[in-house]
């Protein structure tokens, strides 16, 4: 039986410094990140018509964003698609 709880003696305090060690890792990564937060720039709202009107209005600059955004995500796959049916055929 001394073995059985010199074996959980000793696990007990590998989980303690394992423990020990993450938070200080996350302490340190964290006051390390403090300056890089310090001047961030504002957020900027849509470049759609319809900012400034208001929530409302701010989100339906944002959808009409992602709207453009996944046409132009939709148009590069189609360019690559042709590129290399284009490739394959010649």
């Amino acid at each position: 039986m001394s073995t059985f709880s010199s074996v959980l003696s000793r696990a007990s305090v590998k989980a303690k410094s394992a423990w020990a060690r993450l938070f200080t890792a996350g302490l340190l990564s964290a006051f390390a990140a403090a300056p890089a937060l310090a001047d961030l720039p504002q957020v900027e709202g849509p470049t759609s018509s319809g900012a400034g009107t208001g929530l409302m209005g701010t989100l339906s600059g944002h959808v009409q964003d992602g709207i453009v955004l996944g046409g132009l995500v939709l148009c590069g796959f189609a360019f690559f698609k042709v590129a290399e049916a284009s490739l394959v055929t010649f």
